[in-house]
């Protein structure tokens, strides 16, 4: 939001590129999304990537039981 209203207070006019001679990029850079919160670059293992989709559907595995309230 903050990029948006620099390039707006500094003139800028959609459908023209950027620099000094307005002769640069014109389309917005894309992103590629992250699918898992690891860190940016960083490889996980096939164990972490499984730990990962289970907490991303709630199914947490316990370490113990829980016992049940009567």
């Amino acid at each position: 939001m903050m990029v948006a209203w620099e390039m707006l207070k500094n003139d800028f006019i959609s459908g023209q590129g950027l620099g000094v001679i307005l002769d640069g990029i014109v389309e917005q850079i894309q992103l590629s999304g992250q699918k898992y919160t690891f860190g940016l670059g960083y490889k996980p293992t096939l164990k972490e990537v499984s730990s990962a989709n289970l907490k991303s559907k709630g199914d947490i595995p316990l370490t113990q039981p829980i016992s049940l309230l009567n």
